[in-house]
């Protein structure tokens, strides 16, 4: 089922109550739970699930952080530059540095500087 279609035909209001639902897990970051409904809705609007399986590569060590990627069910393990194997379970979150990343760098933009 096209999850997306099914969603672009109900009123908006509704949609925003169903991603609600469905991307709760989001206000357990920190960061998101800090901000307001209406951002939240926003970021909300361009989240996508995404099913692995066993083995998967989702984020790959030395590569860009291109993506977060929060773990509503099952386990996950995230193996660091010393070869640490942490597990991550549901709840958890994966790629929050992008996140701080571009928080930090739209501020500066904002603030009329530029990084260098």
């Amino acid at each position: 089922v096209n999850e997306e279609m099914l969603m672009e035909n109900l009123p908006e209001d509704l949609q925003r109550e169903i991603r609600r639902h469905l991307f709760r897990f989001v206000k357990k970051v920190r960061i998101f739970s800090l901000m307001d409904e209406p951002i939240l809705d926003s970021i909300c609007e361009k989240l996508r699930q995404k099913t692995y399986i066993k083995r998967s590569r989702i984020l790959y060590q030395g590569g860009f952080i291109d993506k977060m990627v929060f773990i509503v069910r099952g386990k996950l393990e995230s193996v660091g530059e010393d070869g640490i194997v942490v597990p991550l379970f549901e709840g958890d979150v994966c790629g929050e540095e992008l996140l701080m990343w571009f928080l930090e760098h739209s501020s500066e933009y904002r603030d009329g500087k530029k990084s260098r």
